[in-house]
């Protein structure tokens, strides 16, 4: 995905595996943006996307990214990085049980992520 702008830059989005995303591509969790210049094509500088909630980095939350939450909080599959920053739903510095408990609640639509 390339995306121009009218100051002289351009942006592309690529997903985990480092492959450019095209336009209808959904976003997820430790996809990055890559800012490039528009006459040099020099890259500038790169953005890490965090979705809170999104674990997994599939560009959904699910199940499957409260059971992580679970098994993190547990202490089994530890996570790391972006990943570790997208489970701590709550915001508050801790990946526990009220995180997962929170991404259930998004699921059923009781309440949602804000991001």
């Amino acid at each position: 995905m390339k995306i121009q702008f009218d100051k002289g830059y351009y942006l592309k989005v690529y997903n985990n595996s480092n492959q450019e995303l095209k336009y209808d591509n959904l976003v997820g969790t430790d996809y990055k943006i890559k800012l490039y210049n528009q006459s040099t094509g020099a890259f500038i500088s790169q953005y890490t996307v965090l979705i809170y909630g999104d674990v997994d980095g599939d560009c959904n939350i699910t199940s499957t990214d409260a059971t992580m939450v679970m098994n993190h909080s547990a202490g089994n599959n530890i996570l790391t990085g972006s990943f570790l920053k997208a489970a701590d739903v709550s915001k508050n510095g801790i990946v526990d049980s009220l995180d997962a408990l929170l991404i259930q609640r998004h699921l059923v639509k009781i309440s949602y992520i804000v991001q």
